[in-house]
């Protein structure tokens, strides 16, 4: 059976301000590798938001390579669910996907938080792979994590190296941004997951 193959399961962690976590080498090489040459021919849509601009399509069988449909085989989902539960400590529901962007020459994403409130079956934790060629600081393209909604107020960047991980809860405090990309283009897939919510009578 074949499955994401994660290699790195020891993520340095955050927990001011928001949960994130992160990390290097986080596939196996030969993996990695395969998603990347795929990302670079897949079909993209692009989409202008009023904070972000980058191409992107959610996953499916249609539009990815039949070696790679393990990306979203249930198998792989719910080893991402008991990774992610390690990482956070919460349970997930079975509703996660998984979706790739990718930025080019002048695309960004402003300061956001990506939380919805009270909306059902929402988002409320994602995971994110960099995939790229080498990445160095002068391309951009940089994650940047906030303090509040401050663009001054930052508390860490990340250089998108390839196959590096970055896992997050989202709160009305998880502010992040991506710096515009200078000459490079920067791959992405976002695996997204909902937290189970127990109720006690």
């Amino acid at each position: 059976m074949i499955m994401l193959k994660i290699q790195n399961k020891h993520l340095n962690k955050n927990i001011e301000s928001y949960q994130y976590c992160y990390g290097q080498d986080f596939l196996e090489e030969k993996q990695a590798k395969d998603i990347l040459n795929w990302l670079k021919t897949a079909n993209w849509d692009l989409t202008v938001a009023d904070f972000y601009t980058q191409y992107e399509f959610m996953l499916n069988i249609k539009n990815t390579d039949k070696d790679l449909h393990y990306l979203f085989s249930k198998e792989t989902l719910n080893y991402l669910k008991d990774f992610m539960k390690n990482l956070f400590n919460v349970d997930f529901k079975d509703n996660c996907y998984v979706v790739a962007h990718k930025l080019i020459d002048g695309h960004y994403i402003d300061i956001h938080n990506d939380y919805l409130e009270n909306e059902p079956d929402v988002e409320t934790h994602r995971l994110i792979i960099q995939f790229n060629d080498g990445w160095a600081k002068s391309f951009g393209g940089l994650l940047k994590t906030f303090n509040s909604d401050n663009k001054s107020d930052i508390k860490d960047i990340f250089i998108p190296n390839h196959n590096s991980v970055f896992a997050f809860e989202i709160s009305p405090y998880s502010y992040h941004a991506v710096s515009p990309i200078h000459n490079a283009t920067r791959y992405t897939l976002i695996y997204n997951f909902t937290k189970l919510v127990t109720y006690e009578n």
